[in-house]
Formats: structure tokens, sequence, C-alpha cells
């Protein structure tokens, strides 16, 4: 099991080339952990 942060979050979502390299990094989505924090803080990034 592994948390994956904001920033993480962030270039994963927008594909970027540190997003890219984190991709390898990351195990299956049934085994991600994702604080409420990091959901907060990804709700307020993809609203402004």
């Amino acid at each position: 099991m592994r948390v994956v942060d904001s920033s993480a979050w962030i270039e994963y979502l927008i594909g970027s080339p540190l997003g890219v390299a984190l991709a390898s990094e990351l195990p299956d989505r049934a085994h991600w952990v994702v604080p409420t924090i990091v959901q907060w803080e990804l709700t307020k990034w993809r609203t402004q």
C-alpha cells in the first residue's frame, strides 16, 4: 500500500514528464491510499 500525495497526483493527472515517471512507481489502483486532505487539495486544485 502506498500513500500518493497531492503533488504526485497533479503531476500524474496532467501527464507531465515527472507524472509519467511516477506512473511506474504507483501500485495498482486497488492499493492506493488517498488521505482526505489530499482529496480536498485535489478538489481545490481542479476548481481553480
